[in-house]
C-alpha cells in the first residue's frame, strides 16, 4: 500500500505498518498509541498489536471522513478512469477530490495510482513473465518507462529485482551438508 510517513514522531516511538483490506476502516493513515490499544510497552508484540487495532476498528475507531472515502482507493488504484471522472462519481470537482485525497492519503491521486501499478508490477516480476509484458499489463508505455519509475522507487531494475526474487524463492527449505 503506498503511504507516507508521519510528519513528526515522538521520541522513542516505534512504528508498525499494518496493511489489510478492511472494508469499513476508512482509507487514510490512523495512529494509535499503546495506551489507546489497551497495551503497555512490554505487551507490544505484533499479535497483541493486531488484536488491539482490530478491537479498536470494531469499536468504531475509524477515520472521520466522507462516506465514499473508502471507495477512492479502489477507484484510483485499478480504474483506468481519469481523476476528473472519479471526482464526478464522488460528487466533487477534480481539484476538490485531489486536495481531499492528498490530505487523507498523503500523496496525490496520480502518485498513488503510479505506486499501485509499480507494486502490482513488482509482484508479477517474481514470475517468469517478461518485463515488457508486465509493463504493458500495468499501463506503462514500454519496458523503459516501467524501468525508470521502478528504479527510482525500488532502487533496482525490474529485471534485477525479478531475478533476485526468483533466486530467493528457489532456495531449498532444507540445506544438507555432505561430508
Amino acid at each position: 500500500m503506498p503511504h507516507r510517513s508521519l510528519a513528526a514522531e515522538p521520541e522513542g516511538a516505534q512504528c508498525l505498518n499494518l496493511y489489510a483490506a478492511l472494508p469499513d476502516a476508512g482509507c487514510g493513515p490512523t495512529v494509535y498509541s499503546l495506551r489507546e490499544l489497551g497495551l503497555s510497552e512490554g505487551e507490544a508484540d505484533p499479535l497483541a498489536l493486531l488484536r488491539g487495532v482490530g478491537e479498536r476498528l470494531q469499536a468504531g475507531g475509524r477515520l472521520p471522513g466522507h462516506a465514499s472515502d473508502d471507495l477512492w482507493l479502489g477507484d484510483i488504484g485499478v480504474s483506468s478512469m481519469t481523476v476528473g471522472k472519479i471526482a464526478v462519481r464522488h460528487g466533487l470537482s477534480r481539484e476538490g477530490f485531489s486536495r481531499r485525497f492528498t490530505r487523507l492519503i498523503g500523496m496525490s491521486p496520480h502518485a498513488y495510482r503510479l505506486m499501485h501499478r509499480l507494486n502490482a508490477a513488482r509482484r508479477d516480476l517474481r514470475s517468469e513473465t517478461s518485463v515488457a509484458d508486465i509493463a504493458a499489463k500495468y499501463g506503462f508505455a514500454d519496458q523503459s518507462h516501467l524501468g525508470r519509475h521502478f528504479r527510482r522507487v525500488f532502487g533496482a531494475t525490474p529485471r534485477a529485482y525479478g531475478e533476485n526474487m526468483r533466486a530467493v524463492t528457489n532456495v531449498p527449505d532444507v540445506v544438507t551438508a555432505t561430508g
